[in-house]
């Protein structure tokens, strides 16, 4: 009965997580319309009963993230299509497998991480961003709770499973290796002593599981992976983010440390820090507390070294450290304990009203912000962060709707290739991502070549491209038209036969266009 009851607990505040989400309605920055597009795109290929195809383009996703991590919203688009609860409710998919980690973990004490992990305002952030930070999160949890439940490799069927979650977790989210570098190195000392040859024989199907898992996609992938996070942490990329800092400079190396603070404010990581306290004098705490632990020390300090500061990449480490609070609760005889459940639930109750309403629907919104700062050092970041907002690009004024609809009328079908020329800066305009979104709640399957202008590559083929389909040829453009004049799109329609059809009003004296472009003229 205590397992029905607080699975009915998560549930229920699960429902109202993605009911929320999905009334707010907001579009966030980021890679939120490009992950979707990719979902949607899959889960048309597998409703149309093109299985082959949508394998392969599966198979081959590894920029921004390998192919595990787009598993939930592929599930959701293909059984409910594009709707306004899909992206919310995929996100919420992955909310309950972070509770069933967390309930593997500490039974009915898990109510105390569900409501910090709840509670947090940086969690809230990627899950309204449809993020693959938390995704990683919920698998990192999954694999510390089946190497808990190993007993340190000595239950053959835990560590098989564990083996499994770690390879799940290599193929959701890249950071997911950083996090789990640190608990790994431990469950390894911990085979030393006392020796044990059967637990040597369960760490062995453990790697057996793990290579079963993610062997052939790694070796496959693997260089092409490591070149995509070299570029993603080097200087190349400098000139395409803000994102970018001297790795050595005080202020980098506090960056993740204050998203921490932010995401769990100044008295919630006083309760992380007594929880650690109390975990490790625990012997029957010990082991979890360490490894959960291990896991957020090791992946913040790993990404406190590199260049690039984006504040979700934290998001992990943050579950890892709500893990913790359980061993604060009392079990059996410890009532010297119940005294520290009460400072637990001042802080993080009051903190999880807050963010709720900092994200509830029609709540007030701002541009992203990654920047945390020095200045900031002593904010108590509670019950929310100084100035935190849910951020939202507002795209009404683009009327996407009626732009979908030109769009469909000037291709003549539901499928093929669109072409999408737009300004370089896609924060303040519609993407190709958007615009599949748009086309697809419409019943269209299109492929897009988005158009860069002066950028190299000059044609980006997506959301999926196997290195021969969708082609990348197309007769329709949608040319998308900015307040001030944009020199690259007005030199690619002087250079190609293309006439002009629909306009669609944009805010102000922006527009988009629709062209029928000549075969031959691209």
């Amino acid at each position: 009965m205590k397992r029905l009851f607080w699975w009915t607990v998560a549930l229920v505040t699960t429902a109202a997580i993605v009911i929320t989400l999905a009334n707010a309605g907001r579009v966030a920055d980021g890679d939120t319309t490009h992950l979707m597009a990719v979902e949607i795109r899959l889960s048309q290929l597998l409703h149309d009963g093109q299985l082959g195809r949508a394998a392969r383009a599966w198979w081959g996703l590894l920029a921004p993230h390998p192919p595990l991590g787009y598993l939930p919203g592929v599930l959701v688009f293909s059984v409910l299509g594009v709707q306004k609860l899909s992206g919310p409710l995929a996100m919420g998919l992955s909310l309950l497998l972070a509770w069933d980690a967390l309930y593997r973990l500490w039974a009915g004490r898990a109510w105390l991480a569900w409501l910090a992990i709840l509670g947090s305002p940086l969690v809230w952030a990627d899950l309204d961003r449809h993020g693959r930070d938390f995704v990683g999160g919920a698998v990192l949890l999954q694999i510390i709770a089946w190497l808990v439940a190993s007993a340190g490799f000595s239950k053959r069927r835990a560590s098989l499973a564990f083996g499994l979650w770690l390879g799940v977790g290599f193929l959701t989210k890249y950071t997911v290796a950083a996090y789990m570098l640190l608990p790994c190195l431990l469950a390894g000392l911990g085979l030393v002593r006392p020796w044990s040859g059967q637990r040597w024989r369960n760490l062995g199907f453990a790697v057996a599981a793990f290579l079963g898992v993610a062997s052939v996609w790694l070796t496959i992938f693997g260089v092409s992976v490591l070149r995509y996070i070299g570029i993603s942490y080097g200087p190349q990329m400098m000139d395409h983010t803000e994102n970018f800092r001297d790795p050595t400079s005080v202020g980098s190396l506090l960056y993740y440390p204050l998203a921490v603070r932010d995401a769990l404010s100044v008295p919630g990581l006083v309760l992380v820090l007594a929880a650690v306290v109390v975990g490790l004098l625990g012997r029957e705490t010990r082991g979890r507390v360490a490894l959960c632990a291990a896991a957020a020390i090791g992946g913040i300090g790993a990404l406190s070294s590199v260049p690039e500061a984006v504040d979700r990449y934290a998001v992990p480490g943050v579950m890892a450290l709500c893990a913790l609070l359980p061993a604060l609760a009392p079990r059996g005889g410890a009532r010297w304990r119940q005294a520290l459940l009460v400072p637990a639930v001042l802080v993080f109750g009051p903190q999880a009203w807050a963010t709720v309403q900092a994200f509830r629907p029609g709540a007030p919104v701002g541009p992203a912000n990654y920047d945390y700062t020095v200045g900031d050092l002593w904010d108590l970041a509670w019950p929310l962060p100084r100035g935190f907002l849910p951020t939202n690009r507002d795209l009404s004024a683009w009327r996407l709707d009626q732009v979908a609809a030109a769009i469909q009328q000037a291709q003549g079908s539901r499928d093929g290739t669109i072409g999408v020329l737009a300004p370089d800066a896609m924060r303040e305009f519609p993407s190709f991502g958007n615009l599949l979104i748009a086309t697809s709640a419409r019943g269209c399957r299109y492929d897009f070549a988005n158009l860069r202008g002066s950028r190299q590559p000059p044609v980006f083929v997506g959301p999926l491209f196997d290195g021969q389909w969708p082609p990348s040829t197309f007769h329709t453009l949608v040319a998308v038209f900015p307040e001030r004049a944009d020199l690259a799109i007005t030199q690619w329609l002087s250079t190609h036969t293309a006439q002009p059809g629909a306009m669609v009003k944009g805010p102000g004296t922006a527009k988009v266009v629709i062209y029928q472009v000549e075969p031959g003229s691209q």
